[in-house]
């Protein structure tokens, strides 16, 4: 694991598509809409959308309403700077006592129509390895789709 900046959320190079507690944090210009909260899989997902500026009171008013402690939680950033905005926040609202946050550098495409899931299959297995095994296909498409 990845120490981030002094005081900060650290980083993993992990997947975040089968943690159980997901948080997507995505960067807006304008007009940021509510957080949207998720079970599915029997994993709890929180998508929020941060302004790129004024977020302060935004981030402090989410981990105070969705984060609970004594809870280990693995969140995903779309943009450096929003990450760095969450560490400060952090540490203010929290010091060393808050949640446990980590975060992971990778996400997967999540393909939920099985018409779609058959088709990446087949097109792997037939296409572009031309028949070289079920093993091979499924560790490929594990690696790229969730």
């Amino acid at each position: 694991m990845e120490d981030g900046p002094p005081n900060s959320i650290p980083i993993q190079e992990e997947v975040i598509n089968n943690k159980q507690q997901q948080i997507h944090v995505k960067t807006v210009h304008i007009n940021p809409q509510p957080v949207k909260f998720t079970i599915k899989d029997e994993k709890t997902i929180y998508r929020i959308q941060i302004p790129k500026t004024d977020n302060s009171k935004l981030i402090q008013d989410f981990m105070k309403g969705y984060l609970q402690p004594n809870r280990k939680y693995y969140i995903m950033f779309d943009l450096e700077e929003t990450y760095k905005q969450f560490c400060r926040e952090y540490c203010k609202l929290f010091g060393q006592n808050g949640p446990e946050i980590i975060r992971c550098t990778k996400e997967l495409e999540v393909v939920e129509d099985e018409e779609k899931r058959n088709e990446l299959i087949k097109n792997h297995h037939e296409g572009k390895t031309n028949h070289r095994g079920i093993t091979e296909t499924i560790s490929y498409l594990q690696r790229r789709y969730y």
